[in-house]
């Protein structure tokens, strides 16, 4: 069964994009398009990024774990609340955390925003990162 991971990365109190992780793990469920499962950085609360996992010494268990659902997906959903036209530094803290887990792994992104633009401008920004990460990303917006 296909296995998708989806990144819900805002840490903000009262969040809003943690329920469309929630309807869009429901909806890959109830379609039978595999196995959903939402990595919440909430919960993870990882520290601030200081260096790419496969250059520390004595990785946390938790950010070991994190990789490991990364790298044994079959894609990944990224869930993007936009702040001020970018993502939340939570988000970039695990995306420059992994390397290897990201190249060749198929990215899609779903914008969150109350703004004039809805979303649309993080998706440029994700898509140019993930890109010179080596991601496939979904182009289609």
């Amino acid at each position: 069964m296909t296995k998708i991971v989806i990144i819900s990365p805002s840490v903000r109190n009262g969040r809003n994009s943690h329920r469309i992780a929630l309807y869009i793990m429901n909806l890959i469920k109830d379609m039978n398009l595999g196995d959903a499962e939402i990595l919440d950085l909430l919960k993870y609360n990882f520290p601030l990024f200081n260096e790419r996992l496969k250059y520390q010494d004595s990785p946390s268990a938790v950010v070991v774990e994190f990789a490991g659902k990364i790298r044994t997906a079959d894609g990944v959903v990224i869930i993007a609340p936009e702040y001020n036209g970018g993502y939340p530094a939570s988000l970039k803290n695990v995306i420059d955390l992994l390397t290897d887990e990201w190249r060749r792994k198929p990215v899609a992104f779903v914008t969150v925003s109350d703004g004039n633009f809805a979303g649309t401008q993080v998706i440029t920004s994700l898509q140019f990162i993930f890109w010179k990460l080596g991601a496939l990303t979904v182009p289609h917006q």
